[in-house]
């Protein structure tokens, strides 16, 4: 999942340095990310693990931090966000 979000950022968040060389709380808008790119990322991350982030997730603050995203991104697999969510309710 990890690997997932740095790629997106590296292709979506037009930032001044790699996602690699990002600790997992650096902040991500202190290293250039845009509202309008933290939008791309989420669309990015969104389409590759083919999940959708909740509406209430939709805040500057879900975005600021690898480490955040990455907590958004299980809690809104946990909240059944995910297509799998779904299978795993019905076995």
């Amino acid at each position: 999942m990890i690997e997932t979000i740095r790629r997106a950022l590296d292709t979506k968040g037009n930032l001044r340095v790699p996602a690699r060389d990002l600790a997992p709380r650096a902040d991500l808008y202190a290293v250039g990310l845009t509202p309008l790119a933290a939008i791309e990322v989420m669309i990015e991350i969104e389409r590759q693990l083919g999940i959708v982030f909740p509406d209430r997730m939709l805040v500057r603050d879900s975005m600021a931090s690898i480490e955040k995203i990455a907590s958004c991104l299980n809690e809104a697999v946990a909240d059944g966000s995910h297509p799998m969510a779904a299978y795993a309710e019905a076995a």
